[in-house]
């Protein structure tokens, strides 16, 4: 699977004086009980977990509780809260198939931090490989992705 990185204005700045930033962010689908939504996540191999802003917990249902409370820091973030949900069903789009499994994810307290991709939920299970020359982000599904591959004209399973 092969994403364009997104690119996106910035202030210049020494070292990147074009004003442009390019990011490996993809397409994600996350399920809950009330449904379906669908945003952009960047793929962080620095992140050691896979977290997304609260909001998408509110949309599709997903229930937060204090018990599964965890704390993170990240430049200019301070100390977050963090709610884990385990088995939270996430789903790729690309080209003629779909990948869809169920991975732990923490939601942020905040409706306002990024989403990100991180090595628990989302990296153990896709090898990726950045060309930072071509702006190009690689995924493959590697021993570890326990989802379904399906096809999206059909949605017959290619892969159990």
């Amino acid at each position: 699977m092969k994403f364009d990185y997104k690119v996106y204005p910035r202030d210049p700045v020494p070292g990147a004086l074009k004003g442009i930033t390019f990011q490996p962010k993809i397409p994600l689908h996350v399920f809950g009980p009330k449904g379906k939504i669908r945003f952009d996540a960047l793929v962080d191999t620095g992140s050691a977990l896979t977290i997304f802003p609260r909001f998408i917990a509110d949309q599709v249902g997903v229930t937060l509780h204090e018990r599964n409370v965890t704390h993170t820091s990240g430049i200019g973030e301070g100390n977050v809260r963090l709610f884990h949900a385990k088995d939270i069903e996430l789903e790729l789009q690309i080209d003629e198939g779909m990948y869809r499994w169920s991975a732990p994810v923490w939601f942020s307290e905040s409706d306002e931090s990024p989403a990100l991709l991180g090595r628990k939920g989302f990296l153990e299970f896709f090898t990726a490989t950045f060309h930072g020359d071509e702006h190009i982000l690689t995924l493959e599904p590697n021993k570890n992705f326990h989802g379904k591959v399906l096809n999206i004209w059909d949605q017959e399973t290619i892969k159990p």
